[in-house]
């Protein structure tokens, strides 16, 4: 008979056994996730040439491309948590080089590569809504930045807690977080005047705030809901924005000080201006999804 030792042994073996099964499963089924396939969609774009497209391109690479792929484009290691994920971003003026004009339009637009594959946290969401003209100068700009070799870089890696977070839907793919339903905002003409504000608002404020801009879960700091544009005043979001100053004095935000001075300050005071307009009239229960 079994004394009390060998049954605790056997039963810890027993647990073992279960964990290793299970991070085995979870393994198997979050590579199936990241490997699933979805339709390539290709956006036919003719690129500018004219030194204002191109300047309107690097102005808007400032704001969508810099924070994720550094400034030099080479790449960075963008997120790192134990048992969570290591995200590196790639050298992206060499990734793009492997995509014709139309494929590279498509991939920022709605989040597929030309394998059919979906990338984690690229593009940004808010590029579904950037206009043919837009998306048309951005292109344009990069294809004139020059090469560069990448420094030394980890690659991307994924931990027990994230391989379960994207089975649980808490960390989906970039396709998945885009609603192709939802009429883009830069399809509207109006996105040079009435809707201005709403178009910056969806372009830039979504990767951090959502889809509705009412708040999300970015790693260790939520981000707030912009609805009603915190209760800010335009004079307050102006330095909240160009400085990451919050109203309140001696308070900090996390990441939008960063953020702000590294990204937001491309914006001029007029656009912060449409935006805190629009954020003015948007409900707590979110953008509505016209």
């Amino acid at each position: 008979m079994a004394g009390p030792g060998r049954w605790l042994t056997r039963i810890l073996l027993g647990l073992v056994g279960v964990i290793v099964l299970a991070l085995a499963a979870i393994y198997v089924m979050s590579e199936r996730y990241l490997a699933r396939t979805y339709p390539v969609r290709e956006v036919a774009i003719t690129l500018p040439s004219d030194s204002a497209s191109l300047a309107r391109g690097e102005r808007l690479a400032r704001l969508s491309c810099y924070g994720c792929h550094g400034e030099t484009l080479t790449g960075t290691v963008m997120f790192e948590a134990p048992l969570v994920a290591r995200l590196v971003s790639p050298n992206a003026l060499i990734a793009i080089s492997e995509y014709s004009d139309a494929q590279l339009a498509g991939l920022l637009r709605y989040g597929v590569r030309t394998d059919g594959t979906s990338p984690m946290t690229m593009p940004p969401i808010g590029m579904y809504h950037m206009s043919d003209a837009d998306l048309a100068s951005l292109i344009a700009y990069l294809r004139t930045v020059p090469k560069q070799p990448s420094a030394p870089l980890p690659s991307t890696s994924y931990g027990p807690l994230g391989r379960l977070g994207m089975l649980a839907g808490q960390f989906p793919t970039t396709v998945n977080l885009i609603d192709t339903t939802v009429a883009r905002v830069g399809a509207d003409t109006a996105v040079l005047g009435s809707r201005q504000g709403e178009y910056l608002a969806r372009m830039i404020c979504t990767d951090c705030h959502g889809a509705g801009l009412t708040g999300g879960v970015n790693g260790p700091a939520p981000s707030p809901s912009l609805s009603g544009a915190l209760g800010y005043s335009p004079t307050e979001f102006l330095a909240l924005l160009h400085e990451g100053k919050p109203r309140e004095a001696g308070k900090a935000i996390p990441n939008m000080s960063e953020v702000a001075t590294h990204t937001l300050k491309y914006l001029t005071d007029d656009e912060v201006r449409a935006i805190h307009a629009y954020l003015l009239t948007v409900p707590a229960t979110g953008v509505p999804m016209r």
